[in-house]
């Protein structure tokens, strides 16, 4: 793959990742608290691209590896916010 192409599919990513983010910002101003939103989406898709771009050149077990982990992030981040 050449640079123009992983570019591409990062800011594909980013962007996708905003608008789901901005959906979720929509709903908390009529529902409430949410747990993700604006930021926070647009992050997880980023890691997903590199993750599947680090596939691409490397093992594909470190997607899974990342997968795994961020999982565990966001699990912790979800228990710690709904405890309250």
């Amino acid at each position: 793959m050449n640079s123009t192409s992983v570019i591409l599919s990062f800011l594909t990513a980013a962007l996708i990742g905003f608008l789901i983010g901005l959906e979720r910002e929509r709903k908390r101003e009529m529902i409430g608290s949410i747990f993700a939103g604006v930021r926070t989406f647009p992050l997880i898709a980023l890691f997903g691209a590199i993750m599947g771009q680090l596939a691409n050149a490397t093992s594909p077990l470190l997607p899974v590896m990342g997968f795994l982990a961020l999982a565990v992030l966001v699990g912790l981040s979800y228990w710690r916010e709904s405890s309250g």
